[in-house]
């Protein structure tokens, strides 16, 4: 049996800018999208973060943003959860870019009701994880659901 030690990503800050670019070329070919990359503060917010939540906080983190961004092809600072947003130290501005800029913007697109659905419920479940800093378990109690339940939605989703 060989253990192996793996440094938490609060250890290893020189690894973000890699698992960052590897993200969005994996968010790129799941959401069919062409992000280029993050702002500089908004690397900047991912160098200063402690991560508790490791990497998978960090690709919770990223998911979120492909599906807030809209014709932008560039992660910027609105992007990102509150936590990280405060980081930069900008007052978060108020935006027409949650749910119902979501909403209305798929509309636009020409969504079907049960498309828009599934976008909100994706939607939620990502926030339910960040909100549990990536923890499964607690984030199917927050959503009012089982594990299991939790666990066939992330399949369904590619939240994988």
């Amino acid at each position: 049996m060989i253990n192996l030690h793996i440094p938490p990503l609060r250890e290893r800050k020189e690894d973000i800018p890699l698992l960052v670019e590897a993200f969005i070329q994996k968010f790129n070919l799941s959401f069919k999208a062409r992000v280029s990359g993050v702002a500089p503060e908004v690397m900047n917010a991912f160098m200063q973060y402690s991560w508790p939540g490791n990497v998978r906080e960090l690709e919770n983190c990223l998911e979120r943003a492909f599906n807030l961004i809209d014709d932008n092809k560039v992660i910027q600072l609105h992007h990102l959860p509150a936590h990280l947003y405060s980081l930069s130290g900008e007052k978060q501005p108020l935006r027409d870019t949650g749910l119902p800029g979501q909403v209305t913007q798929a509309f636009r697109q020409g969504k079907t009701l049960v498309e828009i659905l599934e976008q909100v419920e994706k939607y939620i479940i990502l926030q339910a994880l960040v909100e549990s800093k990536g923890n499964r378990a607690r984030a199917a109690r927050l959503l009012g659901i089982s594990r299991p339940g939790l666990y066939k939605k992330l399949v369904k989703y590619n939240l994988m």
